[in-house]
């Protein structure tokens, strides 16, 4: 072999290591797995805020939760007076929730207004983002919708 023909074997290889590499790196960046902010999936998160409100004492005590499933890619989940779940699209910063339902349980004040007003906004997600512990989930121009913070498993 000449040369040319091993500098030409050297420039691919190093050219095909460095388009793995960033084939890699993009995907693995894309899917928010490759910077400090790891995916909000497999854990629970209760709702601190929505709005930027604080969210009002329920009389049961028990706090809107949700649950990302990374195996099922499902959403699980309690709005404040009924079970949710649904599906989820989780790409980079990017979230969407898709067919959401939840039990038809009447609903006492404030409990019916959080689950309302929790509901809408899921809806309108389209970022998540991790402040601190927390989780925020925005809209589309950045806005936080909901504010959630770490939860126990047996809290959903």
């Amino acid at each position: 072999m000449n040369d040319w023909q091993h500098q030409s074997r050297q420039s691919l290889g190093t050219s095909l290591l460095v388009l793995w590499v960033a084939l890699v790196g993009g995907v693995w960046g894309c899917a928010g797995w490759g910077g400090a902010e790891a995916p909000p999936i497999n854990e629970v998160w209760h709702v601190v805020d929505l709005d930027g409100h604080p969210l009002p004492r329920l009389p049961h005590g028990r706090v809107p939760a949700v649950r990302l499933d990374g195996e099922s890619v499902r959403l699980s989940g309690f709005t404040g007076c009924n079970r949710l779940g649904g599906t989820y699209l989780l790409a980079g910063d990017s979230l969407e929730f898709l067919g959401m339902t939840t039990t038809r349980m009447a609903c006492s004040q404030p409990g019916a207004s959080v689950e309302m007003v929790f509901m809408q906004n899921l809806e309108s997600v389209s970022r998540w983002h991790r402040r601190g512990k927390n989780l925020e989930l925005l809209d589309a121009k950045g806005q936080v919708l909901v504010r959630l913070e770490p939860a126990e498993e047996k809290d959903l």
